[in-house]
């Protein structure tokens, strides 16, 4: 693998994935680029049917398609070529391709766990998220900005988590992937980091007690679960507005 593809895979690979899984695998051929699925790394919690982890291929193969022109190649692709075979990527010679201006956020992204600004949507700005669907042709995207309609639809977002907390296996399938100190986030690059989280310090001492199963026993019947569903809520709920992405 030459250096151009190796670096150009390790821009793309910052996609967003659950709970930073980072579900694939690459098999390179000079400058064909092979991409595996990998079943069994993203949490099965929220990825029935391996739908979790194809939404993060899908970003995975944004990345490569936005950011091969800024290393000299055009990128053609094919979507599920075969049996786990996400997606072969073939990158061609080519200095006259279309740059694409989003390159500049791709190390940018970041996850942002903080209380938003309640603030109304312009016209305009709801009209530029929602037609956002209609330029690339698939699914739908509804804004909800009513303040009751978005607290209802925080509430069933958050009943995950009592979900999640109060069932021995997805518990421990939760906190599997926690990455608990900036050493071990450095040496294995995947898997959730618990300061990307951005807990106050009361949140990060109780969340660290919560993967102890024996804490949980006792959690479970103070209702903690359910206090922690209660404040997510407050997050989600506290933006201008929540959105639906619907795809056949």
């Amino acid at each position: 693998m030459g250096d151009r593809v190796r670096d150009l895979l390790q821009l793309a690979a910052m996609a967003p994935s659950g709970d930073n899984s980072q579900p694939w695998r690459f098999v390179v051929d000079r400058t064909t680029v092979h991409i595996y699925n990998i079943p069994g790394r993203d949490n099965p919690y929220l990825n029935f049917d391996q739908s979790g982890s194809y939404i993060a291929h899908g970003a995975l193969v944004e990345n490569i398609l936005i950011a091969a022109p800024h290393f000299g190649y055009r990128a053609d692709l094919s979507l599920f070529p075969g049996a786990d075979l996400v997606a072969t990527v073939t990158l061609v010679e080519d200095t006259l391709t279309h740059r694409s201006p989003l390159f500049v956020c791709i190390g940018n992204r970041h996850t942002n766990r903080r209380p938003y600004q309640e603030r109304p949507l312009m016209r305009n700005q709801a009209a530029y998220v929602t037609d956002a669907a209609a330029d690339v042709g698939h699914g739908r995207i509804i804004l909800v900005d009513d303040k009751r309609k978005k607290e209802l639809a925080a509430r069933a977002a958050s009943a995950t988590e009592i979900v999640i907390l109060e069932n021995p296996m997805l518990h421990d399938y939760l906190f599997r992937d926690i990455v608990w100190t900036a050493k071990e986030e450095q040496k294995i690059r995947s898997g959730l980091y618990i300061d990307t989280m951005e807990f106050n310090a009361m949140q990060k001492f109780l969340f660290k007690a919560a993967r102890f199963s024996a804490v949980m026993v006792v959690a479970k019947m103070v209702r903690f679960p359910h206090f922690i569903a209660r404040e997510d809520a407050t997050l989600y709920s506290s933006g201008a507005a929540l959105g639906l992405l619907t795809i056949p």
